[in-house]
């Protein structure tokens, strides 16, 4: 694969070739921030975390119960720096969007040094375009008040530290102040979504897998790695032991996520989850009905899990749905419970703005984790490469236990963004396609079937 260029000239010609996807990532935010957010509503988890970082600008304590859930402090505390005076909730927010946007940006600088420095300047820069066109990463940087664009910004942070560590331990170096330094990154990004636990998870498991590197150098690095991971939580953790009555590594929604969608059948996950005085008493009983869910009732948790995955692989619903669907069709999709809104907004209504968003939104979608697999099976041995499928599977086990949206799988994105790079470079190239191996073309093909039947062909998630 190329490699950085050498000459003066070379590397002038590199830095402008990615500097140009940055400012048209620039320009394409500030677009949809001035044309799209004045029009949108604030709906669903925006309002907790806006509740939450007006809570913190008026001084209450970071783990603070607000909308009935401790939220993770980090995005809530970057909304509050970017609040205006204006007390409406459906505000324009710019200052909170030009921060989410300076975030995004960060996001694609550090994914494509990332993708430069394994597989040269032509694939940092199709990993630039790549993220900087991405539909999904504009509205939800630019237009959402969602945690989604600083978990991505966090968890490349986190990735870069992973790859210096990684690279460490294969030249035989110990690597502890770079496992450090992983720790606190990783740390970082779970005290902004919860979500994020699960990363801190795949980079284990491919630290296991790491090739050319002693036993003992990886025991010590997964030893310093946890432990400056578990400092980095530990104050906050600490703070809800006290205010709360339940340390908590981040927000409650990973417990909430246990009970939202595996009560009994009839029975509200979110009213069951309110209706407990404490937080204590919260995560007990959404531990408690998790439980039943596999040994009261496992048929249908089966039957949850099959189309919780369906929803993770299908259309984009959520930001066509806020961005497009209610300031230019005036609809809102209805239902009663998470799988009945899904169904409503499964297809937006024919003929609709939103529903042409939708499905250009879908098939970029489409496009990107496609390539991003091609990226992944050729350089199936890369550490980095294992982060991503370890991301991946993990993904899709706990959102098979727990609940589901098809905006989950955004949060892999950093993990999977150098490989999106290296399969369109790939694909650029006569000469690469043409030392494409078996494995690679098959890999890309199932996914591409996979995600095409959920995203184009199946019905939507069925009802109990």
């Amino acid at each position: 694969m190329e490699r950085a260029d050498a000459t003066p000239s070379a590397e002038r010609d590199a830095r402008i070739a990615l500097a140009a996807p940055l400012v048209a990532a620039l320009v394409l935010r500030l677009i949809a921030l001035f044309w799209l957010t004045p029009q949108a509503a604030v709906l669903g988890d925006a309002v907790g975390y806006l509740m939450k970082a007006r809570a913190m600008a008026a001084g209450d304590a970071l783990t603070s119960v607000t909308d009935g859930q401790v939220r993770p402090p980090l995005y809530a505390k970057l909304v509050s720096l970017g609040l205006d005076d204006d007390p409406a909730p459906d505000d324009m927010l710019p200052g909170v969007f030009l921060l989410q946007i300076l975030a995004d940006l960060g996001t694609i600088a550090i994914s494509m040094s990332l993708a430069r420095r394994r597989f040269g300047t032509r694939a940092a820069a199709a990993t630039g375009w790549a993220l900087a066109t991405w539909p999904i990463a504009i509205l939800f940087s630019s237009t959402l008040v969602m945690a989604e664009t600083a978990a991505c910004f966090t968890a490349a942070l986190a990735l870069w530290s992973v790859d210096h560590l990684f690279t460490q331990l294969r030249s035989g170096k110990a690597g502890l102040k770079a496992a450090a330094l992983t720790g606190v990154a990783l740390g970082i990004s779970v005290l902004t979504k919860e979500l994020m636990l699960l990363l801190p998870m795949a980079v284990v498991c491919a630290l296991i897998k790491i090739g050319k590197a002693p036993i003992e150098a990886k025991a010590k690095a997964f030893a310093v790695m946890s432990a400056s991971f578990m400092a980095a939580l530990l104050p906050f953790s600490w703070m809800t032991a006290d205010t709360q009555g339940k340390a908590l590594p981040t927000g409650t929604y990973g417990y909430l996520a246990l009970i939202y969608d595996n009560a009994p059948k009839g029975k509200s996950g979110q009213d069951l989850w309110v209706a407990q005085p404490s937080i204590e008493k919260r995560v007990e009983m959404a531990q408690s009905v998790f439980a039943d869910a596999f040994f009261e009732y496992p048929a249908l948790t089966a039957h949850r899990a099959v189309q919780r995955l369906k929803t993770l692989f299908g259309p984009e619903i959520y930001a066509p749905a806020l961005a497009f669907a209610i300031p230019f069709d005036a609809y809102v999709p209805q239902g009663t419970t998470p799988r009945s809104f899904l169904a409503a907004a499964w297809e937006f209504p024919s003929g609709t703005t939103s529903r042409f968003a939708q499905i250009l939104f879908t098939v970029l979608s489409f496009v990107l984790f496609v390539v991003a697999a091609l990226g992944v099976a050729i350089k199936r041995f890369d550490p980095l490469a294992r982060v991503a499928w370890y991301h991946t599977a993990i993904l899709v086990l706990v959102v098979a236990l727990t609940v589901s949206m098809e905006r989950y799988r955004m949060t892999l994105v950093p993990a999977l963004a150098p490989f999106i790079g290296l399969g369109i470079s790939t694909l650029l190239s006569a000469r690469e396609r043409a030392e494409l191996k078996p494995r690679a073309i098959v890999t890309a093909a199932v996914v591409a079937v996979l995600l095409g039947l959920a995203m184009f062909v199946l019905d939507p998630p069925t009802p109990e």
